[in-house]
């Protein structure tokens, strides 16, 4: 199966690059995680590695770790990694937004340049509360969290903001190569990532296609495996690399099962929600909780929306 997956896919990003957005190559960035680099695999087995432009673009939060999955997926396809650090962009972007002040009004010990940080998904909070709550957690740069504590919602909004601007940086960069090199931009957000709301608008929301869009992370996962990703990319815990702590996806975002979260964006009403939540243990007493953390996830994914479509296999480039 994910060989004829991965064969319609390849014949997919021939004819979006080649015939509907007449480029000659493409750009790829790549995070050091499944979703880059399957995308990266699809890319070159459907234009060849000469055509591909692969790029790792970290900032002073990016994991060591991160760049040395980047540089084995592209050698994995025989594609160089083009590396070039933006912290010095992101840092002079962020003048005057006060991120560590902001900090120490929580934790006063705060230092940035010895401790990092990040915003982490409350499921217990959230699920009492019926809305979204996040933590704000810091500990030494690049390792675990050691204190937290809950964030008013106009200091998230603030640190939401601030680590938004570098995916949009990096978008930036990437169009800027991809018009030198006569390219398109590839885009790596999974179906999961879109439906939920948890990319960045104008920012991985903005490249020319999608070649993943429609799968789910398991079905990445398969088609990865099938086509050559390697297997410690494979096996790699998905992390936001975000983040100047050690975060993984499922503290930011994915709170809850993966899989729960998929049929609650897509549940039509209360009854939907309160027959899909009993299906994995929850108590009706959290029906009114989960449906109003579906409302705010289907609210951010529809503000994400809002300005384009998402092409991908079997979905026509034009907007709707």
């Amino acid at each position: 199966m994910a060989t004829e997956e991965a064969a319609r896919r390849i014949d997919w990003i021939q004819f979006a690059v080649r015939r509907q957005l007449h480029r000659s190559c493409a750009v790829v960035q790549l995070s050091g995680g499944i979703d880059s680099a399957t995308v990266l695999h699809l890319a070159v087995a459907a234009l060849g590695p000469e055509n591909v432009h692969a790029y790792y673009l970290p900032d002073g939060a990016s994991s060591p770790d991160s760049r040395n999955y980047a540089q084995l997926a592209a050698e994995s396809v025989g594609c160089p990694l083009s590396v070039s650090d933006i912290t010095t962009i992101v840092e002079s972007s962020q003048v005057g937004m006060g991120i560590t002040d902001l900090i120490k009004r929580y934790f006063t010990a705060f230092d940035a340049t010895e401790h990092g940080y990040s915003l982490n998904f409350n499921p217990q909070e959230s699920l009492r509360l019926g809305v979204p709550v996040y933590i704000l957690s810091i500990g030494l740069r690049n390792g675990e969290p050691v204190e937290s504590a809950t964030l008013k919602s106009e200091d998230i909004r603030t640190i939401v903001a601030s680590q938004n601007v570098k995916q949009r940086i990096r978008m930036s960069i990437a169009y800027r190569q991809a018009e030198q090199l006569h390219g398109a931009v590839l885009g790596c957000s999974n179906r999961d990532e879109i439906a939920l709301g948890f990319v960045v608008k104008h920012g991985d929301d903005a490249a020319d296609i999608y070649p993943i869009a429609d799968l789910d992370k398991d079905s990445v996962v398969t088609l990865g495996s099938g086509i050559g990703v390697p297997r410690e990319i494979i096996n790699r815990i998905p992390t936001t690399d975000t983040y100047s702590l050690e975060q993984p996806q499922t503290s930011y975002y994915y709170g809850f099962d993966r899989a729960l979260m998929n049929e609650l964006v897509n549940a039509k009403n209360s009854y939907d929600v309160a027959a899909i939540i009993e299906r994995y243990g929850y108590g009706k007493d959290t029906v009114a909780a989960f449906s109003g953390l579906t409302n705010a996830w289907k609210r951010t994914a529809m503000y994400n929306h809002s300005r384009l479509t998402y092409p991908y296999p079997g979905k026509s480039h034009e907007k709707d």
